[in-house]
């Protein structure tokens, strides 16, 4: 897990691997609720509710790096590539742009 100087952990909303994975949403929730639960890893903490563009209430997973590429790792090739070059933006983004 990458901690920040703030002591914030950075993570990939479930929205956002669903994105660039060309996956239904709530397709990547039940890869991640399926692989946390095989690990024993609580996904509660990782879980919480936001509005949509419609207003709509909807669970969304933030994850860590390392749950991130967990979920991802049984993923196609291309797909795994695009979350891995996702993560390095978000490195190269907090390096040039420090909280």
């Amino acid at each position: 897990m990458q901690e920040l100087m703030n002591g914030t952990i950075q993570t990939m909303s479930s929205i956002k691997i669903s994105e660039l994975t060309n996956k239904n949403h709530s397709d990547v929730k039940k890869d991640i609720r399926r692989i946390l639960e095989e690990c024993e890893i609580d996904m509660r903490k990782f879980s919480h509710v936001s509005k949509n563009h419609q207003n709509q209430s909807v669970e969304v997973y933030n994850l860590p790096e390392r749950e991130c590429m967990l979920v991802v790792a049984g993923y196609s090739a291309k797909y795994r590539l695009a979350i891995i070059d996702e993560w390095r933006m978000l490195r190269d983004e907090l390096e040039i742009n420090p909280i």
